[in-house]
């Protein structure tokens, strides 16, 4: 096996080409994440007895966010069938903003994601080496393409996005274990909650 190669110095020593891959890694996870996000939501919006007009398509796409569409289209197909849909289950006129919110919140993650996952194709597809031989143009360039920034922000702006959706979980997963707000499920979605909680 040959030792180092030419161009292999700064692939070896260098940060970005780890981030690069990590994040790789991170919207892999992501994605698959964010449906299941979807899919607990959607089970906890069914045990709260939700008002669903928030999660017409309608309303998204008049806003216009495509991670918002997209997500209050996934919560209508997940609850598909469900008494809060065909008007069935008697519901309020307006629930708390911690379920209300959730396409918006969901959908902001999605739209960080999909950015972030563009970033991070350009940088495994791109050229970040230092200096670059063009040949055919008979010149050596020198310069930084190197520099994680391109990659580094928009994970960490994804870490944000994933955040503000797990505090979102929280407040509902909070309204389901609360029974001052649970729509009369038991204490802590248990019988003897004192005896069997967490």
């Amino acid at each position: 096996m040959p030792g180092l190669q030419a161009r292999d110095g700064l692939a070896a020593i260098n940060g970005s080409n780890l981030l690069t891959a990590i994040g790789c890694l991170v919207v892999y996870d992501v994605e698959r994440w964010l449906k299941q996000t979807e899919i607990a939501a959607a089970m906890s919006l069914e045990a709260l007895k939700a008002n669903m007009k928030p999660y017409d398509t309608r309303l998204h796409e008049l806003r216009g966010f495509a991670g918002s569409v997209t997500s209050a289209a996934n919560l209508r197909k997940i609850m598909a069938g469900s008494d809060l849909l065909t008007g069935k289950e008697k519901v309020k006129v307006q629930d708390a903003y911690s379920m209300r919110s959730t396409p918006q919140v969901i959908g902001a993650a999605r739209d960080q994601l999909r950015w972030t996952r563009s970033q991070i194709e350009i940088e495994a597809n791109g050229v970040g080496d230092n200096p670059l031989f063009l040949g055919k143009d008979r010149i050596v360039l020198t310069g930084a393409n190197f520099q994680g920034s391109p990659v580094s922000l928009p994970l960490d702006c994804l870490g944000a996005a994933v955040t503000m959706v797990c505090v979102l979980s929280e407040r509902r997963l909070n309204r389901l274990t609360n029974p001052a707000l649970s729509v009369g499920l038991p204490a802590f979605l248990t019988k003897g909650a004192g005896m069997f909680p967490g």
